[in-house]
């Protein structure tokens, strides 16, 4: 009797811990807002519209955003066009990523844009962000259109690692923005 009711603590406590995990694991995806774009080396990444995020109208400041604070307004897109809404307004978009694989690898994030009125690529790490690429630091940004020909920005991940990029950008003539995850082998052939 007394061992029956040692396994039932046991395994009630089991589930509470499994609770408690979900519980911790729901609350980090909240913060992040989008699930992770799933990368697999040798291959483009798929539909990643259906995992980027964005705020039409940004108006904070991206050093304010951090894996460990909430970002709030963010959308989702509703279709494969990605297309952010009327120009000449700060957008602010989410690319959360992760290798799928346990080996390093790497890929190639696009635009497919070679012109906008501003542009800045950033890393959002767990307290701040990193800029990666910014249209104000004009010798880098004109290398980056010569290397790439469109704004884009080696995606070099470990094994398992995830990463979340962000990019804040304003157009005069459109905000659609062909946004493509490839292999070097593809984004160079295309």
């Amino acid at each position: 009797m007394r061992a029956s009711k040692n396994i039932f603590f046991v395994l009630q406590k089991s589930l509470f811990l499994i609770f408690l995990f979900t519980l911790l694991t729901l609350g980090f995806a909240d913060r992040v807002h989008a699930q992770f774009i799933e990368l697999t080396p040798g291959q483009d990444a798929q539909e990643i519209y259906k995992n980027i995020q964005y705020s039409k109208d940004f108006s904070g400041d991206i050093k304010d955003l951090a894996l460990n604070k909430a970002i709030t307004n963010l959308e989702k897109l509703e279709t494969s066009t990605i297309h952010f809404g009327p120009t000449n307004t700060p957008v602010l978009v989410i690319i959360p990523v992760t290798n799928t694989s346990e080996t390093e690898a790497a890929w190639i994030l696009t635009t497919g844009r070679g012109a906008l009125k501003n542009v800045i690529l950033f890393e959002i790490m767990k307290n701040g962000t990193k800029t990666l690429l910014s249209s104000s630091d004009k010798e880098k940004f004109k290398q980056n259109l010569r290397d790439f020909q469109a704004i884009s920005w080696e995606v070099v991940l470990k094994g398992k690692e995830q990463r979340s990029y962000g990019l804040l950008f304003e157009s005069e003539n459109s905000t659609y923005l062909p946004l493509k995850i490839q292999t070097y082998s593809n984004f160079f052939k295309a």
